[in-house]
């Protein structure tokens, strides 16, 4: 497929499964010639392919967008205060957390001088641009959208609003150099009776590990030999390394620990 018609860092190439590394989701109007040009910038020079797509949008989300949001490694959503008023931005969230939520989408939010507590309930700004859409027609999807905003408002990721604006656009290119050097590791793509297991271990894993904790945490997969337990654990730790600063799987210990 072409390179839908955006901006991004090189050509249309592809980064293993992905064609982009970082999708930047924003509102034009309030950062596309400041904060996120910037942060375009900074992540063009550490070699990060980026997609980022011009202000000219049309009524519905493009196929190119949508393809762009599934084949990007993880999305940047710059919240800002009318973020919420775009239509456009509004769907594209949507499909961005359901990314999250079916391919395991990495998704760092942003809070550029907006309270994170006025993402999560439409309070202040993103509650009048609600009223505004609820005005205009809108009310058959505003359900939907405030799922997406509480979502996103209630991750983990940066707000902007006292540093200097190039000490978090560092920091944000730190944590995502750090997030893309974690290695994958190989798993046969045919797996047999594994979807169960894995689903029971993704839905109660964040009961057990907090990525944001101090904590230290043991989980133990028990069973016979040559069940999948090794394959299972390699699954889950490529859909959650990347919520770590610093991950690692070490295999074979009980042998190697012999020799």
């Amino acid at each position: 497929m072409d390179c839908p018609r955006a901006s991004s860092s090189s050509s249309c190439t592809s980064i293993g499964p992905w064609d982009y590394e970082v999708f930047l989701s924003f509102k034009g109007k309030d950062t596309s010639h400041n904060f996120t040009d910037n942060l375009y910038a900074a992540l063009y020079r550490k070699g990060i392919h980026t997609f980022r797509i011009d202000d000219l949008r049309g009524e519905d989300i493009a196929p190119g967008l949508l393809y762009a949001i599934e084949k990007s490694r993880l999305v940047l959503v710059i919240l800002s205060h009318n973020y919420a008023r775009s239509n456009w931005c509004l769907d594209e969230l949507v499909r961005i957390m359901e990314c999250r939520e079916e391919m395991g989408k990495i998704v760092f939010p942003i809070f550029y001088h907006v309270d994170p507590s006025h993402v999560r309930n439409q309070k202040g700004s993103y509650g009048e641009a609600f009223a505004y859409h609820e005005r205009n027609g809108f009310g058959h999807q505003t359900q939907r959208w405030r799922a997406a905003l509480r979502e996103v408002g209630s991750l983990s990721g940066w707000h902007v609003h006292d540093w200097f604006e190039a000490d978090y656009i560092e920091d944000i290119t730190h944590v995502i150099l750090m997030r893309f050097s974690k290695k994958i590791l190989h798993v046969d793509k045919k797996l047999i009776g594994m979807d169960y297991r894995l689903e029971q271990l993704e839905e109660n894993f964040p009961l057990i590990i907090n990525p944001l904790s101090n904590d230290v945490r043991m989980v133990g997969i028990y069973g016979f030999g040559g069940i999948g337990k090794t394959t299972i654990a390699k699954v889950l730790y490529n859909r959650i390394a990347a919520q770590f600063m610093i991950a690692s799987f070490i295999t074979n210990v009980r042998e190697d620990s012999k020799s």
